[in-house]
């Protein structure tokens, strides 16, 4: 473990459940989920935030990025909202990372860098809408369009369908 839990946790342990044996037990293992975790996190995205440097890559087909949103739209279906799905296999998050790097707003979505991108179900005005989200560095949630990306680098979509992938409702 890199960096394990401290002594004033072990004291206060120590104190509140009323022995050093106990305390000891319950701090490995905090030390051992703590490690774990960590290394699932590692194996997931092999980084605590997603790479957003370099150079802008292209943007992928809408076909592509909207078959990633439908799969796990596809999964949301079966909770209750509100409810999110974390998008983890590293082809899904490279092609909605392309996306959002492409939207006209990327620097703002993006802020000083994302922990994870993830779908959402919930409700809005009586209505249930599933969208794509960010989540910061900074801890703070933000949704991102699908189309616009698409929109501003004036892909031939019909009007009827920029609608539905602004807002897709059930």
């Amino acid at each position: 473990v890199e960096d394990g839990p401290d002594e004033a946790c072990s004291r206060r342990l120590t104190w509140l459940i009323g022995g050093p044996g106990a305390a000891r037990a319950v701090m490995s293992f905090a030390a051992t989920m703590w490690a774990w975790g960590r290394a699932m996190w590692r194996t997931i995205f092999g980084r605590s935030t997603l790479d957003v440097s370099g150079p802008i890559p292209s943007l992928p087909k809408l076909e592509h990025a909207r078959s990633i949103f439908k799969l796990h739209k596809k999964q949301l279906k079966t909770m209750n909202p509100p409810c999110e799905v974390t998008v983890t296999k590293p082809e899904d998050v490279k092609v909605l990372l392309a996306v959002l790097r492409n939207h006209p707003r990327a620097s703002e979505k993006i802020g000083d860098g994302i922990t994870r991108l993830f779908v959402r179900r919930s409700i809005v005005d009586e209505e249930e809408l599933c969208c794509c989200y960010v989540e910061r560095v900074d801890t703070s949630v933000i949704d991102f369009s699908l189309f616009k990306p698409y929109k501003s680098a004036h892909v031939n979509i019909p009007t009827w369908q920029s609608r539905r992938l602004e807002l897709t409702r059930y």
